[in-house]
């Protein structure tokens, strides 16, 4: 396997790449893209470059709320891959989630995984899914061996757009778009680095309405979180950056049980006058604990993981980050696993979380969750 990964300028230097790397543009390629600046229509525009560029890629992208690339972070940077596996062999599809049931899209996930045959699969969400938790309970229970990984694509913040994903037709509405890989040469390892560390007894959600939070243990949810935070008074806030520095609350993401330790962060949304989940909801009587967002716990991970992977040959390294970890803790760089190896990252904006090819991500309930 050969990737080639490039911060993305214009046609000009993109054909200075390709007879720099000596790529050769009749070979099918997986070219994946993750902006943290284009709108929408650019996206589309760029995607039908590199399609014409290479007419036998195939190619999936999202937006995205920062991009780190080389040990840099970028909030107005492309980050694109060109991936080239000379001993395995993928296939990309997209699924509408527009007037389908979250075990619907699961179901036609895992389907797709299974005919592939893939042992590790992009997700890529737009539009802020907030059923994916759903979603991927329903793909655990059909495929039990497919690693997953990605998450909710994150708004193009200096735009004020709302997440999307493309492929090289253009931009998808209500999609997710995925890139199943498979082969008996492909050895994939995964890891998650949740950063965070449960501090609390179990406690079940007792009523919710969508992403908002009703009730904890026959509670109203505000007064329950009140207490149990000793919060005097919630407060909303309208960025994430205030919310990174200000929110008492995000440090605290309750932790699902027998989930691996997913978790989930909750807002005080003060327009509803109401506790809600961020782009995300789980079912009423899911039993989850509180947790405790460590920085400390994030790096003793990454050097961990380091550890483990430091004697296997490594061709292609890459992380999915959270928006979320990389304001709060605010040690994204830190985190990269070595400084010898070149990372490159999309941050997606989620809660959400799937088992991660490396180090940390966006979601995380991999095939046993």
């Amino acid at each position: 396997m050969r990737t080639v990964s490039f911060l993305y300028k214009d046609k000009v230097s993109l054909k200075a790449l390709i007879e720099e790397q000596a790529l050769d543009c009749t070979v099918p390629y997986l070219i994946r893209i993750y902006t943290a600046i284009a709108s929408r229509k650019e996206a589309a525009q760029l995607a039908r470059t590199l399609q014409a560029q290479f007419p036998q890629a195939q190619i999936i992208g999202c937006s995205a709320s920062g991009v780190i690339f080389q040990d840099q972070q970028y909030s107005d940077q492309i980050l694109v891959l060109i991936d080239d596996y000379e001993k395995a062999h993928f296939q990309t599809a997209f699924f509408t989630w527009k007037n389908k049931s979250a075990a619907e899209i699961g179901r036609e996930l895992a389907a797709f995984a299974n005919r592939a045959e893939a042992q590790l699969m992009h997700v890529l969400c737009s539009d802020h899914y907030y059923d994916i938790h759903a979603c991927i309970e329903a793909f655990n229970h059909s495929n039990s061996t497919t690693k997953l990984v990605g998450g909710i694509a994150g708004d193009i913040l200096p735009l004020n757009v709302t997440s999307y994903v493309f492929n090289g037709s253009g931009v998808l509405d209500q999609a997710i778009v995925a890139a199943a890989i498979g082969g008996s040469a492909l050895t994939v390892y995964n890891e998650v680095n949740i950063s965070h560390e449960p501090v609390s007894e179990k406690y079940r959600l007792t009523g919710c309405d969508g992403s908002y939070w009703d009730s904890v243990d026959g509670i109203p949810a505000e007064a329950w979180l009140r207490e149990q935070l000793g919060i005097e008074q919630a407060a909303g806030y309208s960025s994430w950056q205030e919310i990174a520095e200000n929110d008492e609350i995000v440090r605290f993401p309750m932790i699902l049980e027998n989930h691996h330790g997913a978790s989930r962060m909750l807002k005080y949304d003060a327009s509803a006058g109401r506790i809600s989940q961020y782009f995300s909801q789980i079912p009423v009587n899911t039993e989850f604990r509180i947790g405790y967002t460590s920085p400390t716990a994030c790096i003793q991970h990454c050097y961990e993981i380091c550890s483990t992977i430091s004697d296997i040959p490594i061709e292609n390294l890459f992380v999915y980050d959270c928006l979320f970890r990389r304001l709060y803790l605010h040690n994204a760089r830190n985190g990269n696993l070595v400084p010898s190896v070149v990372t490159e990252s999309a941050a997606l904006s989620s809660s959400v979380k799937f088992p991660i090819l490396t180090a940390s991500t966006n979601f995380s309930t991999g095939p046993a969750a």
